[in-house]
């Protein structure tokens, strides 16, 4: 089955991987022919669309942190 990683979609993309899920609650997907070994919820998807919304959410907090190190920074001063 195709499975689309999120976990890594800030260094790598989304990629698309074939695997199968081994647990009994499905939360889990161990990867075939892959450089990943096992991937849990919330970082794989079945479909590409899931996979971009998530990759977006990720990226917007990513950039939420980051605006707030900057302005941390910005009011930083030294005696």
């Amino acid at each position: 089955m195709k499975f689309y990683i999120t976990k890594y979609a800030l260094t790598r993309g989304i990629l698309e991987i074939h695997g199968e899920t081994i647990s009994s609650s499905f939360e889990i997907v161990k990867a075939i022919d892959s450089d990943i070994d096992y991937i849990e919820k919330p970082f794989w998807h079945v479909r590409q669309e899931d996979a971009i919304e998530h990759a977006e959410s990720i990226r917007e907090r990513n950039i939420k942190s980051l605006k707030k190190q900057i302005e941390k920074l910005e009011g930083l001063k030294f005696k």
